[in-house]
């Protein structure tokens, strides 16, 4: 399966911040079409992240665990993501097996829901460290020593943007839409309020020296 464009993973990541965490629980569980979205935004930000992960070790010369608990374990013995972030990779695993064997179970509980702020932290971990992959592969020469995925951090693409004259026509209507901006405003609330945000200190040392073979990317 063709590893997803970092553009792509922050998508999904952004839908998850703006349309799934900020809702009340009343929201989502009436919201049959929001809630079964937030099932394809989970499955999508995880697939993406077992893509990159393998791409990774790939390039490290190491053989790849098929598994995702197994290739997040090796990801988090080469120094490419921090405990913090295999633990909640694990969770967000189990949670994607009951989503898909056990749904009603998961509708009832709202699990979803209440994983929402640590799915979004985990996509803006993975849209980070592909970007960097991504430069890598690309032979940049810039190379970031790493990054961590906080409260600053997410409330960073919270900020309202304006819209520039560069943007494109469908960029510029998105931007202007009430629905972003109330989601964008909804988010920062929620975002104020938590007593607990996911940390993720990535270190990108752990990563290949050098310029890859591109086809190890199919974007």
């Amino acid at each position: 399966m063709p590893t997803l464009h970092p553009s792509d993973v922050f998508h999904y990541t952004m839908k998850v911040f703006r349309e799934v965490y900020p809702v009340t629980t009343e929201e989502y569980r009436r919201q049959s079409l929001r809630r079964r979205a937030s099932y394809s935004y989970l499955n999508e930000i995880l697939e993406a992240g077992h893509q990159l992960l393998g791409d990774i070790l790939t390039h490290r010369g190491q053989g790849v665990a098929p598994s995702y608990r197994g290739r997040i374990k090796q990801a988090e013995a080469a120094g490419i993501i921090p405990h913090s972030l295999a633990t909640d990779l694990l969770k967000l695993k189990t949670l994607r097996n009951l989503a898909t064997h056990e749904n009603p179970r998961v509708n009832k509980a709202l699990a979803v829901h209440k994983a929402a702020l640590t799915l979004a932290s985990v996509g803006f971990a993975f849209f980070a460290l592909d970007m960097e992959w991504l430069a890598i592969v690309e032979g940049s020469e810039t190379r970031r020593a790493g990054v961590v995925i906080d409260r600053e951090y997410l409330l960073g693409w919270l900020r309202p943007l304006p819209v520039g004259p560069e943007e494109n026509p469908s960029e510029r209507e998105y931007r202007s839409n009430l629905d972003y901006e109330e989601g964008m405003a909804r988010a920062r609330a929620c975002l104020d309020k938590e007593r607990h945000v996911p940390r993720y200190e990535l270190d990108f040392s752990g990563l290949p020296a050098g310029s890859p073979n591109k086809a190890l990317r199919q974007c």
